[in-house]
């Protein structure tokens, strides 16, 4: 018999010895690290030898596999304070639920304490949080965690409309004032030192990107908080990145609800896809970084098919194209393209002054301009829901980055029903194995584009 003690709400003790090696192992993975002769692969694992122990939301996922191990195992949690919910339910001041939000929302604080909600870009996800808070934040106090400043001011701005302006605090972007309900930076985190009992509900969103800072602000005040909940649109997956998924479900929860494209038809719109083709019968990359520098990202061959392509299909058509990437170098080098063109884009990167960013973003959305390139600074939490096009000049094959780069632009408005999304098959001519990768990532976002349902053409740029 294992004997499994809830410590708090963050952590799960494991005193039998045979019990930890096992726990250890199951909750393992495999990262690759320099060695003596080249890259080895080293285990870690989640399970914390110190604490004796492991994160509290993986508790059904150890039980479920020591018993299908054929162990017995003895579950001990510890009695909690129940939030206290409200009788009203969780309405919201000028907001009509759809459908899903209401499905949600039900289930939140009676079958589900804690887990992720999985939604698309476009969702509605303030109003989800909006409805948790309102469900179960009286007469306690709440912490919602986000990764950016754009967010943190849209979520602020809705919660004074919905709670009044002196329940909403803020810590983030030069302000420290914590409330009933207080927005947070994910960097801000560790300016702000809460009693081990003050907060009762957290809420994280964008919760994919859980990081050091939440996870250490949860060991020093989390004890308590047994309420928290995740959103996201773009959930962790154990065969993708084993390490921030188990963080997730660890330190929030496992998955709780998927809200599906189908479900909310009526604030997104799907993606159609088309991919040219790029040849480079001389790739010059020596390594792979150089080669991304030179044969992919600098490539002036291929970000000419790229202001092409959004030429052909948005611009002279009278719609409107955004084109992100991640590098500046890169961003220079499609402006000048396009300038020599004939167009007039507008740039927005994080070397320009944020108000300049913030100029271009509500030009591009007014329609005042019809072509933007931008780096990550119009990434997450950028709302542009007008736009009609987006255009990845990256090369990158991260699911993640992909999605929440497409999900800037997938927002139903009168003027649209589709996105268009643009992108690039890649392929190095070369017998070097660093130069396939570029080649095999285009597959893979293909591939990301048909699971999506979304349909994908091909096309010929001369």
């Amino acid at each position: 018999m294992f004997d499994l003690i809830q410590r708090d709400a963050n952590w799960i003790k494991v005193p039998d010895y045979n019990a930890q090696a096992l726990i250890q192992k199951l909750l393992s993975w495999e990262e690759m690290r320099p060695g003596q002769d080249g890259m080895i692969a080293v285990p870690r694992s989640i399970y914390d030898g110190r604490r004796s122990g492991f994160p509290a939301g993986l508790i059904n996922k150890v039980i479920i596999a020591l018993r299908e191990s054929g162990h017995e195992v003895n579950y001990i949690p510890i009695e909690h304070p129940r939030m206290a919910l409200k009788i009203a339910g969780y309405d919201l001041p000028g907001v009509d639920y759809e459908p899903y939000q209401k499905s949600v929302l039900r289930s939140i604080g009676i079958l589900h304490k804690r887990g992720v909600i999985v939604a698309p870009t476009g969702a509605g996800k303030s109003i989800l949080i909006g409805g948790i808070i309102q469900k179960l934040n009286v007469p306690y106090k709440t912490l919602i965690v986000v990764p950016t400043t754009d967010i943190l001011m849209q979520l602020r701005t809705n919660f004074i409309d919905w709670f009044g302006l002196r329940r909403v605090g803020q810590i983030g972007n030069s302000v420290i004032q914590v409330d009933n309900v207080t927005v947070a930076l994910y960097q801000s985190l560790d300016k702000v030192r809460f009693s081990p009992n003050e907060i009762k509900l957290l809420i994280v969103d964008e919760v994919h990107r859980i990081n050091d800072s939440i996870i250490n602000a949860l060991n020093i005040m989390g004890k308590s908080i047994w309420y928290r909940f995740g959103l996201t649109a773009t959930p962790q997956l154990i065969d993708k990145n084993p390490e921030k998924t188990l963080q997730v479900n660890g330190f929030i929860g496992p998955i709780i609800r998927t809200v599906e494209d189908e479900q909310v038809e009526s604030r997104v719109i799907p993606a159609k896809v088309h991919m040219f083709r790029y040849f480079n019968s001389a790739p010059i990359g020596e390594t792979y970084q150089k080669s991304l520098k030179h044969d992919i990202l600098l490539n002036k061959t291929r970000n000419t098919l790229f202001i092409k392509a959004v030429k052909k299909l948005a611009l002279d058509h009278g719609k409107t194209a955004l084109i992100l990437l991640d590098e500046v170098a890169q961003l220079k080098q499609l402006y000048q393209i396009a300038i020599d063109m004939g167009l007039k884009p507008g740039v927005a990167h994080g070397r320009q002054d944020k108000m300049l960013n913030e100029y271009v973003k509500q030009e591009l959305n007014n329609r005042r301009i019809n072509l933007v390139i931008a780096t990550q600074v119009f990434g997450m939490g950028t709302n542009i829901p007008t736009v009609d096009c987006i255009a990845l000049a990256s090369s990158r094959k991260s699911e993640i980055d992909t999605l929440q780069k497409i999900g800037r632009g997938r927002r139903r408005t009168q003027h649209k029903d589709e996105l268009i999304v643009i992108d690039s098959i890649d392929q190095l001519r070369s017998s070097l194995r660093h130069h396939k990768h570029f080649y095999t990532y285009s597959l893979e976002r293909m591939g990301i584009y048909k699971e999506k349902g979304w349909e994908v053409n091909r096309m010929l740029l001369l």
